[in-house]
């Protein structure tokens, strides 16, 4: 088949896709036809033109990059056949009318009669291409078909061409579209004859989208020109047909010495082969469009690096050469020879960092860790975690959160805020940290890079800081900080209390607000020191005037805020108005401890002269002796009261208190002397104290006969045990230093002297003959017991023994009450702590009660006597006690109404002890004791059967007696209580 033939069936194998559309006119895109023609756009692309050129199709640009193809009509390969042939026949001037007509309907430019300046006749593509219809172009004039700029210049030139001034008219103009807009054409006009008249035909080329093509044309050379990348074109020998600027400054030649010259001049062998094989591809379809990386040459010989994109220009049999751009990478390499170090550096960076760095999979394991986070996830090995789920180091309360943040990271492909939370690590520790997540690429799958940041030690500091601001914000201290200026920007609310005034009125307030400048200048100098790390704890007393216009005292303590820019000061305020208080009494007590130690030992040798002495009268003279003669006391001395209590008089006295020997104080309150500090020590039993001695109306005389202004006086009660024996007066100027604690070490003193007192008198007591013996009687204290029984109550105290505690074990025995009825009243009595029944027969019984010493038993061993009988008869309750000769009748009397007011006094006799001597003694116990009692008790004695450790047993004095030990220690119990009854005095009774 010869070259022809072919052709014309490939045209009409192109032409065949169009009759296999839904419509006959439909159009198709390029693409679409290639697709069904299954070759290469380009090839497609050739066709398509080549029917537009013999008029089979027509075709219209619908973008930037994109066209459609339809035919006009339903056209057979014969009609095919038909207008190539009719186009060679008009090529070679042999058209015949019919196919003349034909082919002026058929064609693709617009062809229009004018006649007189009328349209006679339009084929389709006239209408087509300015938009109107045959019915609206025939009949009107041919200039409304002229944009109105151009009208006056076609009429000129239709005139010119129908009077044979111009031989054709040919111009580029623009038409009328239908719509108003202007259509680029151009416009061809000759003379010819229609219908026997002279006539224009005219021929009108649509030059829209050939103008289109220009503009782009331009912009794409304006922008090759323009384009930093080398540019250029070479033909199918590999000659250079077109390069642009940048490309001659790529490879250093000029224009001239580019075009025409092989690709050859500027790449090596290596290059030409490889992108031979590149244009083989292109040409064979595999790929549109070529890249390669090779080198360009200079003149000079340099060599440099480019990415060389090309392709070849399009055309269906043969090669037409190449287009290529060419970008200098120099920049590239090297900034890729700096990404491989970065991320070598990188990579170096994540090993050694200190920060620890995780990389977590979609699936949520652990594809890499670096040092640090295996340090800090406490594993053995960077091994022992991969692979491990990541979220179980994550707190179970934050895990939720944590994982689907993660999770986002890696699905969104963005990073997203640092996350804070809590880790456990391998060993179970809680540590706290921030997660900033990033998405990568982790062997090809998406990942997460997480960079753990242990903030634990931070969480840490942040407790402490908020402990810091909660003592900042509650200690009673003032605290402040002050700028380089003076001025506050920062004070607590103890501080604003403590000047009268509030936060915000203070922040941002100078200092000389609250201080004055001497205080000022004072800080500025300390500051200074502080600066150049002069001065310990730098501190400043000053006066701060508060909002009230009142003074504070307060000492303020320096610290300086770190950084030498910054200047600031903070300074800690505390009130030192109670301080400065305690102070002057701490001055006051520093004296008094002086005064304290000397006294003490003057207290330890009073209580060595104390027991040193046999009567009250010395005992008292050397006690204030004593006490005058320490550095303490000026003089003292000691008051008695009277026998009816109702005086107090001196009795020892030394110094200048011998002058008091006449002085009477009385002990009514109602009397002036009564009033004093010495009557109210005896009358409350509490220590009294006068800074001034002359207040006292007891030493008025005395005072106006010596200066005494000066003068201090502490009264003491001498007492013991409630008993009241005196007073003991002591004269000091120290009136400003006399405490509390001097007052006690006095009391103890004034009580050691009154338990020596009443050891001297009680001691007197059991050796006098002479004793008093009164009595009390009492109906309503019997009472309770008489209610017990309906018939007579007999209750006889045996005895009362003064235990070591001050209580009292007291034996009774009482005819008429059962052992029950006993305990039962006991139990009624709030003085009994305890009570044990030792003898019942019947309603008489024997028992033992231990009371407090609120009791007469406890009364009268306080005034050196003791209880002699405690009766019931007749319904009535007496108590007969005895007392030395000396006691106060009256004291007791007081004392017995106090404790039972119901009692009452009964009477008193003087007695005379009886007096039993030894030999009357020997023979009491020679006649109450048997012979087998004496045998026992003398044994026992001499065989050291009471020694301690005991020399002989029960039974060894037993044996020697030859008889049982049973019997031996009847014999014994028995002369043992008849010995002690004999002691006691019950054997005399």
């Amino acid at each position: 088949m010869s070259s022809r033939h072919a052709s014309e069936d490939v045209y009409a194998e192109t032409l065949s896709v169009f009759e296999h559309t839904d419509h006959p006119n439909e159009p198709l895109t390029s693409p679409e036809i290639a697709d069904s023609l299954d070759c290469p756009r380009r090839t497609a692309y050739k066709r398509l033109q080549k029917l537009v050129d013999l008029g089979a199709l027509r075709t219209k640009k619908v973008s930037s990059s994109g066209r459609v193809w339809w035919r006009l009509s339903t056209t057979s390969t014969d009609d095919l056949d038909a207008s190539k042939s009719d186009r060679s026949e008009l090529e070679a001037g042999q058209a015949t009318k019919s196919r003349y007509q034909r082919f002026v309907e058929q064609s693709l430019v617009g062809v229009c009669i004018i006649q007189d300046g009328i349209v006679k006749y339009v084929n389709p593509t006239f209408t087509d291409i300015l938009g109107y219809t045959p019915d609206e172009a025939l009949g009107e004039s041919v200039l409304d078909f002229v944009a109105e700029d151009e009208r006056a210049r076609v009429a000129e030139y239709v005139r010119q061409r129908e009077h044979g001034e111009i031989d054709v008219i040919r111009y580029e103009g623009r038409g009328k579209h239908a719509d108003g807009t202007a259509v680029d054409v151009e416009i061809h006009g000759d003379l010819i004859e229609y219908e026997g008249e002279p006539a224009i035909l005219g021929t009108l080329v649509d030059m829209s989208e050939r103008k289109e093509r220009e503009r782009e044309l331009e912009d794409y050379r304006i922008a090759v020109e323009n384009v930093r990348d080398g540019v250029y074109m070479t033909d199918a020998d590999r000659r250079f047909t077109m390069v642009n600027d940048a490309y001659c400054e790529l490879t250093g030649y000029t224009r001239e010495e580019l075009l025409g010259s092989s690709f050859s001049q500027v790449v090596d062998n290596e290059g030409l082969s490889q992108s031979a094989e590149l244009i083989q591809d292109l040409r064979e379809g595999e790929r549109d469009v070529a890249s390669t990386d090779s080198y360009h040459y200079t003149p000079d010989g340099e060599r440099i690096p480019v990415e060389n994109r090309f392709t070849i220009r399009p055309d269906d049999e043969a090669f037409q050469g190449t287009t290529g751009v060419v970008r200098d990478i120099t920049d590239r390499l090297e900034r890729e020879r700096e990404l491989r170090e970065q991320r070598d550096r990188y990579h170096r960076l994540v090993e050694t960092s200190s920060a620890s760095i995780v990389i977590y999979t979609a699936d949520g394991t652990i594809a890499y860790v670096n040092d640090a986070a295996t340090d800090r996830l406490a594993a053995n090995a960077a091994d022992d975690l991969l692979g491990e789920s990541a979220i179980e180091f994550v707190h179970p309360d934050d895990r939720f959160e944590t994982t689907e943040r993660i999770q986002r990271v890696i699905d969104e492909r963005v990073a997203h805020s640092p996350i804070e939370t809590k880790l456990i690590d391998a060993n179970g520790r809680l540590k706290h940290a921030i997660l900033t997540s990033t998405p990568i690429m982790h062997e090809g799958e998406p990942a997460a890079q997480i960079v753990v940041n242990d903030i634990t030690d931070r969480k840490e500091r942040e407790r402490q800081l908020e402990l810091y601001e909660t003592i900042f914000e509650t200690i009673n201290d003032g605290v402040y900080a002050v700028d380089g200026e003076g001025y506050f920007t920062m004070v607590n609310e103890a501080y604003a209390n403590m000047v009268g005034y509030d936060r915000e009125e203070l922040c941002g307030e100078h200092v000389s607000l609250i201080v004055d400048e001497t205080i000022i200048a004072t800080a500025e100098e300390v500051e200074a020191e502080m600066r150049r790390g002069e001065g310990d704890e730098p501190k400043v007393e000053a006066d701060l005037q508060r909002s009230d216009g009142e003074t504070t005292t307060a000492e303020a303590t320096f610290s300086l805020l770190p950084g030498e820019a910054l200047h600031e000061r903070v300074g800690v305020v505390r009130d030192i108005t109670e301080r400065k208080e305690q102070e002057r009494r701490l001055e006051q007590q520093r004296q008094e401890v002086a005064a304290l130690n000397h006294l003490q030992g003057v207290a330890l040798n009073v209580s060595d002269i104390v027991l040193g002495q046999s009567t009250r009268t010395e005992m008292e003279q050397r006690v204030c002796e004593r006490l005058a003669a320490s550095n303490v006391y000026d003089f003292a001395w000691i008051g008695h009261t009277s026998r009816d209590g109702r005086e107090l008089t001196a009795h020892a006295a030394t110094g200048a208190s011998g002058h008091l020997t006449d002085i009477t104080i009385s002990l009514d309150e109602n009397d002036p002397t009564g009033q004093g500090p010495i009557a109210q020590a005896m009358n409350t039993q509490s220590v009294q104290l006068s800074r001034n001695i002359c207040e006292d109306p007891a030493y008025e005389q005395w005072c106006e006969d010596r200066d005494c202004q000066t003068h201090s006086v502490i009264a003491v009660p001498i007492v013991y045990k409630g008993r009241r024996y005196g007073v003991l007066n002591l004269y000091t100027e120290r009136s400003a230093t006399i405490g509390d604690i001097e007052q006690a070490i006095i009391r103890q003193l004034a009580e050691i002297v009154g338990h020596a007192i009443t050891a001297l008198e009680r001691g007197k007591s059991l050796l006098a003959d002479r004793m008093i013996e009164v009595e009390y009687y009492s109906t309503v204290l019997a009472e309770p017991l008489v209610s017990k029984v309906d018939g007579a109550l007999e209750l006889s105290s045996d005895r009362a023994i003064h235990l070591d505690d001050d209580d009292y074990l007291h034996y009774y025995t009482i005819d008429g009450l059962t052992a029950e009825q006993c305990m039962e009243l006991v139990d009624e009595f709030p003085s009994v702590t305890s009570a044990r029944v030792l003898i019942e027969e019947g309603d008489h019984v024997r028992i033992a009660v231990r009371m407090t010493d609120d009791t007469l038993a406890a009364l009268f061993w306080r005034f050196d006597g003791r209880t002699k009988s405690t009766e019931i008869t007749n319904d009535e309750l007496r108590v007969v006690g005895e007392l030395p000769a000396t006691a106060n009748v009256r004291a007791v009397t007081e004392a017995v109404e106090e404790i039972h007011p119901d009692m009452e006094f009964a009477g008193q006799r003087y007695i005379t002890r009886q007096q039993v001597s030894p030999g009357e003694f020997r023979t009491v116990i020679e006649d109450s004791l048997t012979d087998r009692q004496r045998t026992a008790l003398e044994a026992a004695c001499y065989s050291g059967f009471f020694d301690s450790p005991r020399e002989s047993s029960g039974e060894d004095v037993a044996a020697s007696l030859d008889i049982s030990s049973s019997t031996f220690h009847q014999h014994l119990r028995k002369a043992q209580k008849k010995l002690l009854n004999v002691a006691f005095g019950n054997a005399l009774q």
